[in-house]
């Protein structure tokens, strides 16, 4: 019985061995023939954009099912795909590939590229496709002359979301996109929501005596109509119209603000307009570019271990200011500021510090909201010669500001700028005030506490028990168990805490709520005072 078992199963791998050999050795050859569209090859294709390959397959044989057709990417095999087709008959395989950089790419589609079978006549065919990188940015190439005030920026995606964060907490009037607001919040949402799928931004905005221009162009992988799809979101008019051989479509932001936007040379453009007249009718004039002041540029050099994240310039009719938003380090950022003519302020509302007969004047700036924030900006300038070199430097709030100060300094000077710094004098003074039993002198605010000096204008002794101080919130106050005479004065120190945190910061305008418990006639009562603390 077992030999008889035995028996079946050699001759069970007798009949498979030969089914399979007669399976690759003996089927009639297949004739399968392969061609790509020649379209792809004859379009440009720039950086970030997606190409689609048609690839023809037909069958010149005997009906096949299951056939592999590889595809590979400058010799990487890449996609398998399976055709099955009769006789005579044809498909199209239809292929999409983005292009993160520029280059030439060869594709190639073979049959059977894993060579499992013998059977076939093995057919192939190639393609080459050519991305050329987006065309200079060039967006003042689009605004009209006679420009009374000129600004253009060059950024990345983060550097935008840097300077959108400054300029709406912080009100850092350079790191705004422009001038035109209802283009600024329609673009501020396109960036966030999309910002993943954008590398670069490119802006040159103008002042004119009959409106405002701002030429915005940015690239990355999001598809053209990306303009118009958002607008149409946001129930925004939009309308097609040609401006010589170029569509575009135009969309009316506001009442008197439109944007045009277009695709070209491997950028989304767009130029908004406010004023009477729309953004087709401004491009239909001859517009002009404007030079930057290339001199300041070069002033403006840095380490080689820093990274730029974006650079600006701006010009009025006095004056040029150029600028770079830079990584300085794991914990900071600086935004360089640099101007050729300015109006003097030798009044500093803030620290003052003379290193090497060099005179800075050091701000730490609140959020909008009045609060600190997660952030700390500190702003840093100093007048030398006929520059106005400001470095506003954004760190973790949990670093030391003084620390922050003295980077400050020392980016400003690693510029080895040449000429006579002129001193600052201090603008600042602090003032408390209570509404009761007590008087208040000029406090002073030093490593997150402060100083009062108390006097007690009741007719009788009182006593002092516990003092807090608070920003906004809650924290922990400071016991006294002091004895005060009528007319008597004394010194008192505690912390300052912003929602149960100190304050560690270099204040400007720091409005403080203090809080203080007394007993007067045996009788215990909190009374409300306040701070504001300058310097």
């Amino acid at each position: 019985m077992k030999k008889e078992i035995y028996y079946w199963i050699v001759l069970i791998v007798i009949i498979l061995g030969t089914a399979f050999y007669v399976r690759l050795n003996y089927n009639p050859k297949t004739s399968v023939s392969l061609n790509f569209s020649s379209s792809a090859s004859n379009t440009t294709i720039y950086q970030y954009q997606q190409a689609t390959l048609e690839l023809q397959v037909l069958n010149n044989g005997p009906t096949v099912k299951g056939l592999t057709v590889g595809l590979s990417l400058n010799g990487n095999l890449t996609d398998i795909y399976n055709v099955s087709l009769p006789t005579g008959k044809g498909t199209m395989i239809k292929i999409t590939h983005t292009f993160g950089t520029p280059g030439i790419y060869n594709f190639t589609a073979e049959t059977d590229p894993t060579k499992l079978y013998n059977n076939i006549n093995q057919a192939s065919t190639s393609i080459t496709v050519s991305v050329l990188p987006p065309e200079k940015a060039e967006p003042q190439t689009l605004l009209p002359a006679n420009q009374t005030d000129f600004y253009a920026s060059n950024m990345t995606i983060l550097g935008y979301g840097i300077s959108s964060y400054l300029n709406k907490n912080y009100s850092v009037s350079q790191t705004k996109l422009s001038n035109i607001l209802p283009v600024n919040i329609f673009m501020d949402r396109l960036f966030t929501i999309g910002g993943s799928y954008i590398e670069n931004i490119s802006t040159a905005s103008a002042e004119y005596n009959n409106g405002r221009g701002l030429s915005l162009w940015f690239d990355g992988y999001l598809k053209p109509s990306i303009i118009g799809v958002s607008a149409q979101a946001e129930n925004l008019t939009v309308s097609n119209q040609t401006i010589g051989t170029q569509p575009i479509s135009l969309i009316r932001v506001s009442p008197n603000v439109t944007t045009c936007s277009w695709y070209s040379s491997g950028w989304i453009k767009t130029f908004s307009w406010e004023g009477n007249s729309t953004c087709a009718e401004i491009l239909k004039e001859n517009p002009t570019g404007i030079s930057e002041n290339n001199t300041l540029k070069k002033l403006l050099t840095f380490q080689n271990n820093t990274i730029s994240l974006e650079n600006f310039y701006e010009k009025n009719n006095t004056s040029s200011r150029y600028g770079n938003l830079i990584v300085t380090g794991k914990d900071a950022l600086a935004y360089y500021t640099l101007w050729d003519n300015y109006t003097e302020n030798h009044t500093c509302y803030g620290l003052t510090d003379t290193f090497n007969s060099s005179s800075f004047c050091s701000v730490y700036m609140l959020q909008n909201s009045g609060s600190l924030g997660n952030v700390s900006l500190i702003r840093t300038t100093e007048y030398l010669g006929k520059y106005n070199i400001s470095v506003f430097s954004i760190t973790n709030s949990s670093t030391n500001p003084f620390n922050q100060v003295s980077n400050n300094i020392g980016m400003i000077q690693n510029l080895k700028l040449q000429g006579d710094s002129i001193n600052f004098t201090s603008g600042l003074s602090n003032t408390c005030d209570f509404t009761g039993v007590v008087s208040c002198g000029t406090p002073t605010f030093a490593n997150s506490s402060i100083s009062l000096n108390l006097t007690n204008i009741a007719n009788q002794t009182i006593r002092l028990n516990s003092i807090g101080c608070f920003m906004s919130g809650i924290g922990p106050g400071s016991l006294i168990n002091k004895t005060l005479a009528a007319g008597a004065s004394t010194q008192i120190t505690t912390e300052c805490y912003n929602n149960s945190k100190t304050i560690n910061a270099i204040p400007l305008n720091l409005q403080l709520r203090i809080l203080l418990n007394y007993t007067e006639n045996n009788v215990s009562d909190t009374m409300q005072g306040g701070a504001l603390i300058t310097i």
